[in-house]
């Protein structure tokens, strides 16, 4: 082989090299936006259900304070009021 071949295999094998180096960066840089871009979809789903868990319980605790009022409204009501007699025929 003479000088001008191996300076040219030289040349090839860093062309390919360097563009070997760039898709792999390419293709890295990708990935972690996709791994990132995963990540976010999950924290977001995991907000919207922990949103979602805590509205509910919430709305249970509040509905059960809700009918717990409403039944010591009704036992008040119950203890205040005289019985009413009924006319017999």
């Amino acid at each position: 082989m003479d000088i001008k071949q191996v300076l040219e295999t030289r040349i090839l094998n860093s062309k390919v090299a360097f563009t070997l180096r760039e898709v792999l960066g390419i293709a890295k840089k990708e990935f972690h936006e996709v791994i990132i871009d995963i990540i976010r979809r999950k924290r977001q789903v995991t907000d919207i259900v922990f949103f979602c868990t805590r509205r509910r319980n919430q709305g249970g605790a509040t509905g059960a304070l809700n009918r717990g009022i409403s039944g010591q409204k009704e036992e008040r009501h119950k203890a205040t009021t005289v019985p009413r007699t009924q006319n017999h025929k």
